[in-house]
């Protein structure tokens, strides 16, 4: 089921990727590519993300807030936009302890904004509370957005 209003897509022109909503269709792929972050923070030993309930991820897509990747057709990878987060920050964020995927940002040109720990919030899921986030953020400059996404 693909909310009519949120039906945003952007497409990468060099490559035949693009990003677009997710769809309840998507659910068993929206698993698999949780599962495989969760390995690869296992593996470089970072803290990792819990299982998020069907529930908790249909919910996501109900409201337009999960988008895929896709790759020649194929999903490559999942995130959620929060187009409004007054209790974190509003940019991008991930743990502060991931120093990996911090730098791997900052590479690509975000910077660091600042380290924010956050208590018990009852606006955020319960796998933020206490935790200590990396708030980055990048000038968006040169992307080609669809008319979806720049209102």
């Amino acid at each position: 089921m693909r909310t009519p209003a949120r039906n945003h897509s952007l497409v990468a022109q060099q490559t035949n990727q693009r990003i677009d909503n997710a769809s309840c269709d998507d659910l068993r792929d929206i698993r698999a590519a949780y599962e495989h972050a969760r390995a690869m923070q296992r593996d470089a030993g970072s803290s990792i993300w819990p299982e998020f309930s069907d529930a908790a991820i249909l919910d996501e897509i109900r409201t337009g807030r999960l988008y895929r990747v896709l790759m020649n057709d194929s999903i490559v990878g999942v995130f959620s936009l929060a187009h409004e987060d007054p209790a974190i920050w509003g940019a991008m964020d991930t743990w502060a302890a991931n120093t990996a995927l911090i730098d791997f940002y900052m590479r690509r040109g975000f910077h660091l904004v600042e380290e924010r720990r956050l208590g018990a919030d009852s606006r955020l899921p319960p796998h933020y509370h206490h935790n200590s986030f990396a708030l980055l953020e990048r000038s968006c400059g040169g992307l080609q957005l669809t008319d979806e996404l720049r209102r």
